[in-house]
């Protein structure tokens, strides 16, 4: 067996225009604490997030918008 890791991994904070993916900024917390309590628990090698600041996406990438950790300010989310 080889080692486990999670690459590219990421959960809406908000909806996305033209999405159907519904997210908030608790189930974003959510997600992240889940993911990081199972990585931990199977002793992932690493965990890495879509983007840390909510990136400028649009057109097709839009659904991308609400991904990071923080707003594209830098400001938290919660």
């Amino acid at each position: 067996s080889g080692d486990i890791m999670v690459s590219e991994t990421g959960y809406p904070s908000a909806p996305s225009e033209g999405s159907r993916a519904v997210g908030t900024e608790e189930d974003q917390t959510l997600y992240l604490l889940r993911l990081l309590d199972e990585a931990n628990k199977l002793n992932f090698v690493a965990v890495i997030w879509l983007a840390a600041l909510n990136p400028a996406a649009g057109g097709g990438n839009s659904v991308l918008s609400n991904v990071g950790l923080r707003a594209a300010d830098g400001a938290n989310k919660i």
